[in-house]
């Protein structure tokens, strides 16, 4: 009859139907299962990624110390230097000025053994006119004792 037609065709359909629907559901789920795998390798490559990343950073950090570390010990070279190069000017000043002291007691030696000298010449002039003065004969004829 008509009737057990149409429900032979309702359920013919009704099967085909969940036949489609499961197909479906498991394209879907194959599908999902597909795009979670792909996610987890690209995650894992962006993990593997950030983490070359910060390997990276950490070395970089460690060099910019190494860096700073030697720069601080270039400015404790150059700061001793300094300190040398000031050091070396105090003592040359003191030099200079105790060349200058020394200049100027020798300078006064010099001027008092002049004088010295000069002394002597004067003393030497009159001891050599006193002796002159006896090589000459006595005009006075002895009335002031003049010879022995």
């Amino acid at each position: 009859s008509m009737n057990d037609t149409l429900q032979q065709s309702l359920l013919s359909f009704m099967e085909d139907n969940k036949a489609f629907q499961e197909q479906m559901d498991n394209k879907t789920n194959s599908i999902v299962e597909e795009l979670r795998t792909e996610i987890r390798k690209d995650l894992g490559k962006i993990n593997s990624g950030l983490i070359g990343i910060s390997e990276r950073l950490h070395d970089s950090l460690s060099s910019i110390h190494d860096v700073k570390e030697d720069v601080l010990d270039t400015k404790s070279l150059v700061d001793k230097h300094n300190k040398s190069i000031v050091d070396l000017n105090t003592a040359k000043n003191m030099f200079v000025v105790d060349i200058a002291k020394v200049n100027d007691a020798l300078t006064q030696e010099i001027t008092k053994k002049d004088n010295e000298i000069l002394e002597l010449k004067a003393q030497i002039s009159a001891l050599a006119k006193m002796v002159e003065d006896l090589k000459k004969p006595c005009v006075c004829e002895d009335k002031h004792g003049c010879r022995p």
